[in-house]
């Protein structure tokens, strides 16, 4: 390579740390790819809540324990990975009270990534409900897929008001 020229110690040096530095990245992401994998294959069904979202795509869920006899969809599904999860703004409500509040939502996740269709399903403070679904509205995902195909999934998220 270099023809008869010893090579400098601090170029083997950074060459050693380079190496070092890449078999690290590759391990960090080998480590990486093996979690984001579930183990147990889970039953999805049709959603009989929403079958079909406001963008007229077929809507899947996991199949729960009072679905047991509904059919089930052949494949794998695996599930969405959240990208972007603004936090939702304090109400002014909870905040004079000095209290906390969770807000419970469902809606789909599309095949795009987009959280769209949701309402509120617990509701404590009206504001903080309005300010949850503003929220979620704003939410980034990696869609779902089943079997390598995107789809769209029900899901159900609590949006966590602390007060501090």
């Amino acid at each position: 390579m270099f023809q008869g020229r010893s090579v400098p110690l601090e170029f083997r040096t950074l060459r050693s740390i380079s190496l070092g530095l890449l078999m690290a990245a590759l391990a960090t992401t080998i480590m990486f790819a093996q979690e984001i994998v579930p183990s147990p294959a889970k039953k999805v069904i049709v959603s009989p809540v929403v079958p079909r979202d406001s963008q007229g795509e077929t809507v899947y869920e996991v199949q729960g324990e009072q679905q047991q006899d509904l059919p089930v969809v052949a494949g794998v599904l695996l599930p969405p990975i959240p990208v972007k999860l603004p936090e939702p703004k304090y109400p002014k409500s909870l905040r004079k009270s000095h209290s906390s509040s969770d807000v419970g939502v469902e809606g789909v996740i599309t095949a795009s990534g987009d959280f769209i269709d949701a309402k509120v399903i617990d509701q404590s403070d009206p504001e903080a409900s309005a300010n949850a679904l503003a929220a979620v509205s704003r939410y980034k995902f990696t869609p779902a897929t089943l079997d390598g195909k995107r789809v769209a999934v029900l899901i159900h998220v609590v949006v966590k008001f602390r007060f501090k």
